[in-house]
C-alpha cells in the first residue's frame, strides 16, 4: 500500500478543497479531454501537422470560432504516443490561483512528483508567477520517461493581465520542459517575437485548419450522410471557403431541407443558424469599433484603408481595427500584397444584417466607395458599387468616363458583367454603345460589327457616344481595315488624355497599318519609347506585331524571340488561355513553322485554334486557320491544309476588307492547290474527268461541254486543270495528243 506523504496530501487538498469563498476550487470537466463526436472525420495531414507542432516546446492554433481547433486538438491528443494534460480555460480563469491550480491538477493526473512542491507552495498562497511556476518546471526538470504535453484550450477566455502573466510564465518557464499547445480565437496574449527568432514556437492558422476540397466532401459523406455531384461541391464550397461550422450548419441544412438548390445557391439565405452562429461567436466577442468597421465593410470586396474610410462616418483610424482584425484572424490574407478581405461566410451575413437593421444605409455606403473608386480611376468597380447601391444613373454616368478602360482586352469580361446587371426595360444609349461594343470585341461576329457600324452612322445623334464607337471600329477584329484606318485620327485623339489608352490605341492603329501593307508606319508606331507600361494585353500585341514584322522581312530568329516575350506576357498574367492573347501565341506558331520547328508549333497553334473557335466567325479566328494551314502544309499534311483554308475562305466572305488576311489566305489557297496539282502529276484520271477529256478533241467550248455534261463551267474547268496536271501538259491541244499515245481516247 502507497504511503500518504505530506506532498501527496496537499496534492489531493488541493484537487478536492474550495476557495474561501467557498466556489469548487478544482473543475473535472475541464481537464477531461474532449470525446470524438458522431460526425467528426479524420483529417491526417492536420493531425500530423498538429503533432509536429508539438514537438516544439510552444504550439500556437489561433482561428476564429468555428475552425475546428478543438476538435483538431482533441484528434491528435486520443491518439498521441505520450501523455496529454488538458485544460479548458474559461473566464473564471482570470483568478491566476484558480488557473494554476487547473494547471497544477491537468499535469498532477500524469505525474504527481511534478507538481508535489508547487501544489502546497500554491495552497500556502504562494505567488503563481514567481514561485509556483518556476517550482513546477523544476518538478518537470527531474521527470524521467516521456514528456507530458499541456494543451492550454480556449486561453482567448482569459482575459485579465494577472492571469495573462500566469500563461506567459508557463510559455517561458514550462515549455523547455512540457511542450505547451496554446489553442484560442486569437494569439496569445504575450509577445512571441522573441519565441520566434529562438524557433521555439509553431504556429498553426485558419489556413491549416480551413478543410480542403477533399475533406469537405468526406465531412459530408461519411459525417453526414450526403451525396452531392462535383458541380454542388463547388457550389457549396465557394461559399464556405472550408470553414468547419459553417460547413457543418450548411450540411444540416442540407440534410433537413427538401430543396437543397435553395441551400446551394445562398447557404446564409436558407439557414438562420448560419446567421446567428456568426454573429453570436464572431461579431460579438469583438469591440464595438471592431463590430461596427465588419458591419459597414461587408459592403467590400476587400478591406482597403481609403475604402474603409470611406463607409465609416466619423473621422476614426481604420489602420489599427484592420490590424486588430488581423490579429484575431477576423478577416483572410488578401495574398500577393493585396488587401484583406472578409469570409464570404461573413461578409454575406454582415451585409443582411445592415440591410434589415439600417435600411438604406448599405447604398449609402456603396455610393460612396464607388465615388472614391471613380476619383481613383477604377472605373468597374466604381460602376459595380454605383449599381449595387441601385444608382443606375451614376452607374452609366461612370461607364461614360471609364470607357477607354472598360474596353481594353482584359476588362472586356468585367465589362460584360456589368452590362448584363442594368435593367432591360429601360434603355441608356451609354449602356446601348458599349454593349455593341462589347459584344463586337468578345464575339466577333459580322452581325455585331455592323451594329456598331449603325451606331456610327448615327453619331450625330449622340456625340458624346462617338469616341466608343470609334474606338471600337479602330479594333482589326472588325475587319474592315479600310474603315479602321479612317477613324484611327479621330481615336488616337479620344484617347490621349490617359497615356495607357493613347498606347492601347496606337497598338491597334499599328496592328491595322500592318494588314493595310503599310509595315513601316506599324513598326514606327511601336517604338520602345511608346510604350506605357500596365496594359499586358497592348504590350503583348505590340511585341507579337514586331514578331510578324521581323517574319515578312526574314528575320526568324527576331521573330521567335519576339514572339517568345509576347507570350511570356501572357503567362505571366495568368490569362493564357484568354483570346486577347492569341495574337501573342499565333505569332509563335507562325515563327516556329518558318523555322521548322514544327512539333512545338502543332502544340501552340492547336491551343490557338481551339481559343479563338470561341468566335467561329471571328478575324482572329480566320488568322488562326491561315496559320494552322500554313503548318500543315509544312507537315505535308494536304487534307487538314485543305479544310484550314475552306474555313478561313467561308469566315473571310462575310468581312468587306481583312486586309493582309485575305492576302495571306490566298497564298494559302494557291500553295495548297499546287500542292495537290504536284500529287495529281501521273496519276489516273477520274470516271468524270474521262468524259471531259473524251470531248476535248472536239471544238465545243467549256460552257457547251459544261452544258452536255450537266454539270457547271466551274466543274469543267476543274477537271481540266486537273487533266493538264495528270498529263503533265499545259494546253488543250497537248493533251489530247499525250491521250492518244497514251491510248485513253
Amino acid at each position: 500500500m502507497t504511503r500518504t506523504t505530506p506532498e501527496r496530501a496537499a496534492l489531493q487538498r488541493l484537487l478536492t478543497t474550495a476557495t474561501p469563498d467557498a466556489a469548487p476550487l478544482i473543475v473535472a470537466a475541464k481537464l477531461r479531454v474532449p470525446a470524438r463526436r458522431e460526425d467528426d472525420v479524420a483529417r491526417p495531414a492536420l493531425s500530423a501537422r498538429i503533432a509536429a507542432a508539438a514537438g516544439r516546446p510552444l504550439a500556437v492554433l489561433a482561428a476564429p470560432a468555428g475552425y475546428g481547433k478543438t476538435t483538431a486538438v482533441a484528434a491528435w491528443a486520443r491518439a498521441a504516443d505520450g501523455p496529454v494534460a488538458w485544460v479548458r480555460l474559461d473566464r473564471g480563469d482570470d483568478d491566476p490561483v484558480r488557473l494554476a491550480a487547473h494547471l497544477l491538477a491537468a499535469i498532477g493526473q500524469h505525474d504527481e512528483a511534478a507538481v508535489a512542491e508547487a501544489g502546497p507552495a500554491l495552497l500556502a498562497g504562494a505567488d503563481p508567477v514567481d514561485v509556483v511556476v518556476p517550482l513546477l518546471s523544476n518538478g518537470l526538470q527531474r521527470r524521467a520517461g516521456p514528456p507530458v504535453a499541456l494543451v492550454l484550450d480556449d486561453h482567448h477566455e482569459v482575459t485579465a493581465p494577472d492571469a495573462h502573466a500566469v500563461l506567459a510564465a508557463v510559455a517561458t518557464l514550462v515549455a523547455p520542459a512540457l511542450p505547451v499547445v496554446l489553442v484560442g480565437r486569437t494569439p496569445p496574449p504575450f509577445p512571441l517575437g522573441r519565441l520566434r527568432v529562438d524557433g521555439v514556437v509553431s504556429e498553426i492558422g485558419p489556413g491549416e485548419l480551413r478543410m480542403g476540397r477533399d475533406e469537405t466532401e468526406r465531412f459530408l459523406t461519411s459525417g453526414l450522410g450526403l451525396a452531392l455531384s462535383p458541380e454542388e461541391l463547388d457550389r457549396l464550397d465557394e461559399q464556405v471557403e472550408g470553414w468547419p461550422a459553417g460547413l457543418a450548419l450548411a450540411g444540416r441544412a442540407l440534410r433537413s431541407t427538401d430543396d437543397p438548390a435553395r441551400v446551394l445557391a445562398s447557404v446564409v439565405d436558407a439557414d438562420e443558424a448560419i446567421g446567428e452562429y456568426v454573429v453570436e461567436e464572431v461579431v460579438a466577442p469583438s469591440s464595438p469599433a471592431v463590430a461596427g468597421l465588419l458591419r459597414r465593410t461587408s459592403v467590400l470586396e476587400r478591406l482597403e484603408p481609403e475604402l474603409c474610410a470611406a463607409v465609416l462616418d466619423d473621422d476614426v483610424p481604420t489602420a489599427p481595427l484592420v490590424r486588430e482584425l488581423r490579429r484575431a484572424h477576423l478577416v483572410t490574407d488578401g495574398g500577393a500584397g493585396r488587401a484583406p478581405r472578409q469570409h464570404r461566410l461573413l461578409r454575406d451575413v454582415l451585409r443582411r444584417r445592415l440591410d434589415d437593421r439600417s435600411p438604406g444605409l448599405a447604398a449609402e455606403l456603396h455610393l460612396r466607395v464607388a465615388e472614391r473608386l471613380a476619383r481613383e480611376h477604377r472605373w468597374d468597380e466604381a460602376v459595380g458599387h454605383a449599381l449595387d447601391a441601385g444608382a443606375t444613373d451614376r452607374a452609366a454616368e461612370l461607364l461614360l468616363a471609364g470607357w477607354p478602360v472598360l474596353l481594353r482586352a482584359q476588362q472586356l469580361p468585367a465589362l460584360g458583367r456589368l452590362l448584363e446587371r442594368f435593367p432591360a426595360g429601360r434603355p441608356d444609349p451609354v449602356v446601348e454603345a458599349l454593349s455593341a461594343a462589347h459584344h463586337a470585341l468578345v464575339h466577333a461576329t459580322p452581325t455585331a460589327w455592323q451594329h456598331v457600324e449603325r451606331l456610327a452612322a448615327d453619331r450625330d445623334a449622340f456625340p458624346e457616344l462617338a469616341p466608343i464607337v470609334d474606338f471600337a471600329l479602330l479594333s482589326p477584329l472588325a475587319g474592315n481595315v479600310g474603315q479602321s484606318l479612317d477613324v484611327a485620327p479621330r481615336a488616337l485623339e479620344h484617347a490621349r488624355a490617359d497615356p495607357a489608352t493613347l498606347f492601347h490605341a496606337r497598338t491597334l492603329h499599328a496592328i491595322v497599318l500592318r494588314l493595310a501593307g503599310r509595315d513601316r508606319e506599324a513598326r514606327e508606331l511601336v517604338r520602345p519609347e511608346l510604350v506605357v507600361r500596365g496594359d499586358p494585353a497592348a504590350e503583348s500585341w505590340r511585341l507579337a506585331l514586331l514578331s510578324l514584322l521581323d517574319a515578312d522581312a526574314g528575320r526568324g530568329e527576331a521573330a521567335v524571340e519576339r514572339a517568345r516575350a509576347a507570350v511570356a506576357i501572357a503567362e505571366r498574367t495568368g490569362e493564357a488561355t484568354s483570346v486577347a492573347f492569341a495574337p501573342a501565341y499565333r505569332a509563335l506558331g507562325r515563327a516556329l513553322v518558318a523555322a521548322g520547328e514544327l512539333d512545338e508549333a502543332r502544340a501552340v497553334l492547336e491551343d490557338v485554334v481551339r481559343c479563338t473557335g470561341r468566335a467561329p466567325d471571328g478575324v482572329h479566328h480566320l488568322a488562326s486557320l491561315v496559320a494552322r494551314g500554313r503548318l500543315a502544309l509544312a507537315e505535308g499534311d494536304l487534307p487538314e491544309a485543305r479544310d484550314a483554308a475552306g474555313q478561313a475562305r467561308a469566315i473571310a466572305a462575310r468581312y468587306r476588307d481583312v486586309g493582309r488576311h485575305a492576302q495571306e489566305l490566298r497564298e494559302l489557297e494557291r500553295a495548297v492547290r499546287h500542292r495537290e496539282e504536284d500529287e495529281l502529276h501521273g496519276t489516273d484520271l477520274s470516271p468524270a474527268e474521262l468524259e471531259v477529256l473524251r470531248r476535248l478533241p472536239s471544238d465545243r467550248s467549256i460552257a457547251e461541254i459544261a452544258a452536255d455534261s450537266y454539270v457547271s463551267p466551274n466543274t469543267v474547268k476543274t477537271h481540266v486543270r486537273r487533266i493538264y496536271r495528270r498529263l503533265g501538259v499545259s494546253s488543250r491541244e497537248d493533251a489530247v495528243a499525250v491521250a492518244r499515245a497514251r491510248r485513253l481516247l
